[in-house]
C-alpha cells in the first residue's frame, strides 16, 4: 500500500534540493549519523513502496549478467537494452536486446554480436538503431565498434565507419549522429574522441573538428545545441574542464561552461524538459569550490551557469556514488547509490519536480542503479539490485510514477474457445465451426493446403464454414491482437 514518504529529518532540517553551498552546521551532520542507518534499516526491511510508485512485472528479467545501456523508439513503442546479459525473459539473447513498451514481451529482434555495446541510439524516423562499443562483427557481418542496425534487425548495407577503438557516446539529432569515445581514427580520418557522421551514409563530416584532448563519455544534441561531457581539460579549442557547449556544425566551443569541476568525469548529461537546464552526473566532488558530494550538478542552458541545484546531502549513507538521470514531465529522475535526496529518505532512485521539490515518488531499491529511461508514465531502471518495493526484479525494472499517470496495462496474447467440440462427427458436406476470441483483433482460418483467410462474424463471436471434401478435414485457426498471436486451435472433423 503506497503512503507518504519517510522524511529523515524533522521540518526544521528538510530542505529543497536546490541548497547553494552546503553551509550544514555540525549539529545535522551529527543528527545525520545517529539516526540515518536506523531509518535506512526500517525502510529496506519494510521493502514497501512509499508514494506514487509501483513496479510493473510484465518487463522481462535479464540472465547471465546485467543490463548497461537502454535507449527508446518511442514511434515503434520499442525499448532497445544492452549489457553483459546473455538472455531476457528466458529467451536467449547476446548482450543485445528489444522489448515491447506495449506488453513487456521481448521482441524477436535478435542481431546477435560478438563484443560489448556501450552505447545506444534511435533514428526516430527510419527506426535505425546505433550500435558503439568494443565489438568485431554483429550478425555475422564484420563490423569494428560502430554500427547501423534496421528495426528488422538486420545490419545496414555499407555504413561502416570502423572506429578504430571504442565507441562510448552516441546522439542522433537531424541527419547526423555524433559519436563520443576512445579513438582517434574513424571513417578512414584523424578525428580523435568526438565525430559527427551523416547518419544516412557514416560519412564523416569533415568541419565538425572539437578536438578534445581526452574521452567523450555523454553528448547530447537538441534544437537548442550541442553539449560534451567526459574526462576533457580542453575541447574546440579552449579550455573547458569535463562539459562543454558545442558549435554543431564547427565543433568549435562557445562561451560559458567554463566553471573548475575537480578530478574524475562528467559520465551522463540530459536536458530538462523544457531546454533550460542541463543536468550531469559523474564521480565529481566539487564544482567551482562548492561541494558536490553526490556526483549531480546543474548548469543554466546556454550560458552554462552553475546552480545551487545539488540533491544528494553529506549524510548519504553509505557514500554516495555517481548515477545516471532521465527527464520526463517536468521532473528529473535521479539513479544511483544514495539515501538521501533534498533531505529525505530516497533509498537508490528519486524524483526532483520543476519546483525543486523532491516528490513522493519513493521506489525502495536494495542495490545501485545504473541505467534509467522514461516512456510516459514509466521509468525503467537497471542496477546491481534485486528488489524494488519488496518485488523480486533482478537487475532491471519498470516503475510507474503515478504522478505522471496511470501504469502501463499489460497487451494479452489472444485467447481462443471453440464452441463444441474440437472433433465434430457429421454426415453433411458442410458443417460451421464456431467460437470467441478475447484481447483479438482478427481471426482467421486456414484448412488443407492454403493459406491463412479471414473468419466470418467478430472477433468475439467468430464463425467458419467448411466444405468437407473427404473423410478427414483438419483446420487451424488462430487470432492476432495487439499483444501478439495465440496458439493454433485445432479441429479435426470427421465425415461418416
Amino acid at each position: 500500500m503506497n503512503s507518504t514518504a519517510p522524511s529523515l529529518f524533522p521540518p526544521p532540517f528538510r530542505r529543497r534540493v536546490f541548497s547553494g553551498k552546503s553551509g550544514e552546521g555540525w549539529q545535522k551532520q551529527v543528527l545525520t549519523h545517529l539516526i540515518r542507518p536506523l531509518v535506512l534499516a526500517l525502510v529496506l526491511a519494510a521493502g514497501t513502496a512509499f508514494g506514487t510508485s509501483r513496479v510493473l512485472t510484465q518487463f522481462p528479467e535479464p540472465g547471465g549478467g546485467a543490463i548497461s545501456k537502454m535507449a527508446i523508439d518511442s514511434t515503434r513503442a520499442i525499448l532497445y537494452v544492452s549489457g553483459t546479459f546473455t538472455s531476457l525473459g528466458g529467451k536467449p539473447r547476446s548482450s543485445l536486446a528489444a522489448i515491447s513498451l506495449t506488453s513487456g514481451a521481448v521482441l524477436p529482434w535478435n542481431p546477435g554480436i560478438v563484443g560489448i555495446i556501450r552505447a545506444l541510439a534511435v533514428d526516430p524516423a527510419t527506426g535505425i538503431v546505433y550500435l558503439g562499443g568494443n565489438f568485431t562483427s554483429i550478425g555475422g557481418i564484420p563490423r569494428r565498434n560502430l554500427a547501423a542496425i534496421t528495426a528488422a534487425g538486420m545490419v545496414v548495407a555499407g555504413w561502416d565507419p570502423q572506429p578504430d577503438l571504442a565507441v562510448i557516446s552516441l546522439a542522433h539529432f537531424g541527419s547526423r549522429l555524433y559519436v563520443g569515445g576512445y579513438f582517434t581514427n574513424i571513417g578512414g580520418e584523424a578525428v580523435p574522441y568526438f565525430a559527427a557522421l551523416n547518419a544516412n551514409d557514416a560519412q564523416v563530416i569533415g568541419t565538425f573538428l572539437p578536438q578534445p584532448n581526452s574521452q567523450v563519455e555523454t553528448i547530447v544534441a537538441n534544437a537548442s545545441g550541442l553539449w560534451a561531457g567526459g574526462a576533457f581539460s580542453t575541447i574546440g579549442g579552449v579550455s573547458r574542464a569535463k562539459l562543454a557547449s558545442i558549435n554543431p556544425n564547427t565543433g568549435v566551443a562557445y562561451g560559458g561552461f567554463s566553471q573548475t569541476i575537480s578530478s574524475g568525469i562528467i559520465s551522463e548529461v540530459v536536458a530538462g524538459t523544457d531546454l533550460n537546464v542541463l543536468y550531469a552526473t559523474g564521480n565529481i566532488s566539487t564544482i567551482n569550490g562548492d561541494s558536490h558530494f553526490g556526483g549531480f550538478a546543474a548548469f543554466a542552458s546556454p550560458t552554462g551557469t552553475l546552480q545551487s541545484w545539488n540533491p544528494i546531502g553529506f549524510g548519504s549513507i553509505p557514500p554516495a556514488a555517481p548515477g545516471t538521470l532521465t527527464t520526463v514531465g517536468g521532473n528529473i529522475y535521479l539513479g544511483g547509490k544514495f539515501s538521501e535526496v533534498g533531505g529525505e529518505v530516497r533509498i537508490n532512485l528519486a524524483a526532483i519536480d520543476p519546483g525543486a521539490n523532491t516528490t513522493d515518488w519513493a521506489p525502495t531499491v536494495d542495490g545501485q542503479v545504473f541505467s534509467m529511461a522514461a516512456y510516459g508514465s514509466t521509468i525503467f531502471v537497471s542496477g546491481t539490485f534485486t528488489m524494488v518495493d519488496g518485488v523480486a526484479r533482478n537487475g532491471f525494472a519498470a516503475i510507474n510514477d503515478s504522478n505522471l499517470g496511470p501504469p502501463l496495462k499489460p497487451l494479452l496474447v489472444p485467447t481462443l474457445r471453440a464452441k463444441g467440440t474440437l472433433k465434430p462427427r457429421t454426415t453433411k458436406s458442410k458443417i460451421t465451426l464456431r467460437g470467441t476470441a478475447t484481447d483479438a483483433t482478427l481471426v482467421e482460418f486456414s484448412a488443407g493446403r492454403g493459406g491463412f483467410k479471414p473468419a466470418g462474424g467478430t472477433p468475439s463471436n467468430w464463425k467458419i464454414p467448411v466444405r468437407l471434401k473427404s473423410p478427414k478435414t483438419v483446420v487451424n485457426v488462430r487470432a492476432t491482437g495487439p499483444g501478439g498471436v495465440s496458439p493454433l486451435l485445432k479441429f479435426t472433423i470427421r465425415r461418416k
